[in-house]
Formats: C-alpha cells, sequence, structure tokens
C-alpha cells in the first residue's frame, strides 16, 4: 500500500536534525515524504537540505522550501495534491517519529476495515531537551463515534493528538482543501473523516511530542499574566474556533448531500454548530471590545436563554464579568495539576489545557 509522510517545519533548527531522521528512518516501504519548510527565518532549511541531499535510503523523497510563510492549511492542501499515498501521516519539525510509526499505522489501518478515514496514537510527551514528562494520553480517548443522535453532541467537539495523526485521502477527496484560515488542522480533519467513516485509536506510543515555548500550532496560555493579555490570548484562540466552527458550517453541507442515511445526524450536527458558533461571535464581542454594560447583559441573556451546565455558565460569568478571579482559578488549577496542564516554565501547554482554560 502506497503511504505518504509529510513532515512540516518552522523555524525549528534546535530540532529538525531529529524530526527528519525520525521520518527518514521510517521502516515501511514504499513510502513517499514530503518536506515544506514554512519560511524559517533560522538555519532550518539549510539543516533538512543537507540532511537530504546526503541521504541514501530507499524513500522517496521530497523538499521544498517556501519563500513565504503560507500557513498549516496552505501546506497541507499543498502536500494533498502532490501525495500518491491511500493513507497520508502528518509529521512536524520539533517532534520525532519513532522508526516503526508507519508499519503500525498501516497495520491499524488494514485491520479496522475500509470506513477508516483517520487515525492517531498515544505520544511520549518530552521537554524541550527530550526528556520524557510522561504520556500524552494516561487513558484510551474517547471514541468520537458519529454513528447515532446521541452521538453528536460529544461528536460535534472531536479532535485527535495532532501530532499522531493520520488520514485516508478519500477525506480531501470528499470535502476538498482546508481553508487558509484554520489552524487546529486536528479539529478539522476528524470531524470531516468522522462523518464518513470511522477514526480509530491506535494503543501504541508512536512519536515524542515536544513541549517548547515555541510549538507551532498547539496554544500556549501564560499562566501568570494579568486578565488583558489573558483576554488576548483568549480572543485568539476565539477566533481560531470560529474559522473552525465556519468550516464545520460548510463541511455538513456537504455531508448532507453525500450521507443520504444519515441526514437526521447531519441536521442535529448543524443546530448545534450553529448554537456553538453563536457562543463565539458573542464571545469575540465581549472580549474584542469595550462592550457597554448594557451590551454586555444582552449578550449574556442570550447565552443563559440556552441550557448549560452550571460549571459552563459559571466559566462564562467569571470570564466577562470577574477575570481576575477566573484567572485566579485558572492558575490554582494549573499548581495543583502541574503534570496533566504542563505547565512548563509558567506556562501551559496542550490541547487539552487550552480547551479547559478557554472554557470549552
Amino acid at each position: 500500500m502506497r503511504v505518504t509522510l509529510g513532515l512540516f517545519t518552522h523555524n525549528h533548527e534546535d530540532f529538525v536534525i531529529a524530526a527528519l531522521r525520525g521520518v527518514l528512518g521510517q521502516t515501511y516501504c514504499p513510502l513517499q515524504i514530503l518536506i515544506t519548510d514554512d519560511a524559517s527565518t533560522d538555519r532550518t532549511p539549510l539543516l533538512i537540505r543537507a540532511e537530504v541531499e546526503n541521504y541514501q535510503g530507499p524513500h522517496e523523497v521530497y523538499f521544498c522550501a517556501n519563500a513565504k510563510n503560507q500557513g498549516l492549511s496552505v501546506n497541507i492542501n499543498q502536500h494533498m495534491e502532490m501525495a500518491t499515498g491511500e493513507l497520508y501521516v502528518i509529521a512536524s519539525g520539533d517532534d520525532v517519529s519513532y522508526p516503526h510509526r508507519i508499519q503500525r499505522l498501516v497495520e491499524a489501518f488494514c485491520a479496522s476495515g475500509p470506513d477508516t478515514m483517520s487515525l492517531h496514537s498515544n505520544a511520549r510527551t518530552v521537554d524541550q531537551n527530550g526528556s520524557g514528562l510522561g504520556l500524552f494520553f494516561t487513558t484510551p480517548p474517547p471514541l468520537w463515534r458519529a454513528e447515532s443522535m446521541s452521538d453528536a453532541r460529544q461528536f460535534h467537539g472531536v479532535w485527535v493528538q495532532g501530532a499522531t495523526h493520520a488520514w485516508n485521502r478519500r477525506v480531501f477527496e470528499v470535502f476538498g482543501p482546508l481553508p487558509a484560515t484554520v489552524n487546529y488542522e486536528d479539529w478539522v480533519i476528524p470531524f470531516r473523516s468522522g462523518l464518513i467513516g470511522r477514526i480509530v485509536y491506535v494503543d501504541d506510543v508512536l512519536v515524542d511530542y515536544r513541549l517548547h515555548e515555541s510549538n507551532l500550532w498547539f496554544g500556549r496560555v501564560d499562566v501568570n499574566s494579568g486578565y488583558r493579555r489573558w483576554y488576548a490570548d483568549k480572543l485568539s484562540g476565539v477566533e481560531q474556533e470560529i474559522a473552525v466552527l465556519r468550516c464545520k458550517d460548510k463541511d455538513l453541507v456537504v455531508a448532507k448531500a453525500e450521507l443520504s442515511d444519515r441526514q437526521s445526524l447531519v441536521v442535529a450536527l448543524q443546530e448545534i454548530n450553529r448554537e456553538v458558533l453563536a457562543d463565539a461571535m458573542a464571545s469575540r464581542e465581549l472580549l474584542g471590545n469595550v462592550v457597554p454594560l448594557r451590551r454586555k447583559l444582552l449578550v449574556t441573556s442570550k447565552y443563559f436563554g440556552r441550557r448549560r451546565s452550571v460549571k459552563q455558565d459559571l466559566v462564562w460569568f467569571l470570564t466577562y464579568f470577574w477575570p481576575s478571579a477566573y484567572l485566579s482559578y485558572i492558575r490554582l488549577r494549573a499548581l495543583v495539576a502541574g503534570k496533566e496542564f504542563r505547565v512548563v516554565d509558567g506556562r501551559c501547554f496542550g490541547r487539552k489545557l487550552v480547551a479547559r482554560l478557554f472554557g470549552s
């Protein structure tokens, strides 16, 4: 089976050699390797070029150094146009793929059946020096089913560990390229995969996922910042969430046309997406401007007009009416559960963390 492995780099000179050797050292053949550097300003492209020129292994290797930064989604779209593999596996220039990663994913892909559209695995988290910090998943992640109406609300929030992700090329054949505005591809592609097929978790550690101050597409929160800085960080996260939700809205229109046997599920997901998008738009308004109290109360009343959990209601209230108290709560949670929250040099890392800190 043909497989394509895509490696993306940007200012990764301290880590890229280990990442590149992990990619080039894959035991699985035949393997097409596509490497894109997104206009690094350090020595990353020079290091890659030297390593590729000296490579004499069995894999088919291509390297492109962008003159201008294009963003992750545009680079993924370009890879999907070049990819010859039925399965596409993604990797980052600051992570390390284990030599048997592709072999294990292919075995799981073949064993799980033709409706498998995404696969992801466990990873070992490491610091910038490569020292182990523990497993990314200490318990198996959700199954992320999209098979019945009861699955809809949980499935709408689907995400996978992007550093371990692989997907069937059919996902892009059905839904087309990613919007350039989307940076959280590991929220969008699994959503597409679950709509038309299955998401499979491979319970093996296949990647070293590195936590450091310059993680390219994983958000970070300075837990020691004041609430104004935190508001700015949160606004940035909300803007990305809105881009994802708008993409999901378009994907659901495609799914409604493609999936005649799952119309009720798609309609339920459309309603949930509209609700979550409305909340995100309200958050952007409250975070992005000095909103008069009357307008703030009106927006908040619309939020409380829908059924929520007590925790969600409390987070909403504290965020927009008493942010300093909520930030103190976040600091306390991070200190109490430092391992879970991945606190490194006063900063908190990780997709699960971002979702929890931002109250989603």
